[in-house]
């Protein structure tokens, strides 16, 4: 008799974090040029040192920042003001947005994890649920099972879940042990 009924299995570990997050619908007919903008392979996948890699996007991040400083028009790279709770997987995610799309409609996610200093992650999921506020001032929350996204990016993600799920397990066989 299995422990966890089928409807309860995942594919992939589930962490509540707080990252910087941004998202945006999609509209139809930008779709594809999306798909292809995020399937494009980054500079690292084609042969350069990973060491230069990694510090060119982080130059390229710092460009972002000036350039959005000197043009309105631009968009601010993530940061502070964009963290919030999020529940994150290899699979998708589930964060508070009061505009984003309907089931089925897509949105454009942008995040960094803590642990990637090399850049945020863009990928584009399709909403598969919408739920009502969890208490009284918050706001409703989407959740999104990823469509499109980098290999490398998922991978990253499924190496940050399973190392908040370890250090989780640890913290609680040493409460056991304690108590």
């Amino acid at each position: 008799m299995p422990l966890v009924a089928a409807s309860d299995r995942r594919a992939y570990y589930r962490v509540k974090v707080r990252i910087p997050l941004r998202h945006r619908r999609v509209r139809p007919d930008d779709l594809d040029a999306l798909r292809v903008e995020i399937r494009t392979p980054r500079p690292e996948a084609e042969g350069v040192d990973p060491d230069l890699a990694v510090r060119l996007r982080m130059l390229e991040q710092k460009l972002d920042l000036v350039l959005s400083y000197l043009d309105d028009r631009l968009p601010a790279p993530l940061g502070p003001a964009d963290v919030r709770g999020v529940e994150l997987s290899g699979a998708g995610m589930r964060f508070e947005a009061k505009d984003a799309g309907e089931e089925g409609q897509y949105e454009l996610v942008e995040f960094q994890l803590p642990s990637d200093a090399a850049g945020s992650i863009r990928a584009i999921g399709r909403v598969v649920g919408r739920f009502d506020p969890a208490s009284p001032g918050a706001e409703p929350e989407v959740a999104i099972q990823f469509d499109t996204i980098d290999e490398e990016d998922r991978e990253a993600i499924v190496r940050f879940s399973n190392e908040v799920q370890r250090l989780d397990l640890r913290a609680r066989s040493a409460e056991r042990e304690k108590g």
